[in-house]
């Protein structure tokens, strides 16, 4: 496929005890595949596994890398899975 896009909705255990942030966490969603070579476009369901750390520069400012494979659960003979990596910076309001 040229294009992938996607939506999903899940849970995470964050360990807020210190400056350095890890996460986990599972999500169920879908996306979008199309272009590339597909006859049509299709929408899929996936899972993914999220992993991340975080560097929280003060209580209201962090940035991090951030990991999530997903498996689209439909199409797992064509397209069984791919990985997402992003670095990122995030405004964190809350306690």
């Amino acid at each position: 496929p040229g294009t992938i896009a996607g939506v999903a909705v899940g849970a995470a255990y964050v360990l807020d005890v210190l400056q350095w942030v890890p996460y986990g966490g599972v999500l169920i969603g879908g996306d979008y595949v199309g272009g590339g070579n597909l006859d049509k476009s299709l929408f899929v369901p996936d899972a993914q596994i999220a992993l991340g750390l975080d560097y929280q520069i003060n209580r209201s400012w962090a940035v991090g890398v951030a990991y999530r494979q997903h498996m689209l659960l439909t199409k797992m003979s064509d397209y069984p899975s791919y990985a997402f990596f992003a670095i990122r910076a995030e405004y964190v309001w809350g306690w």
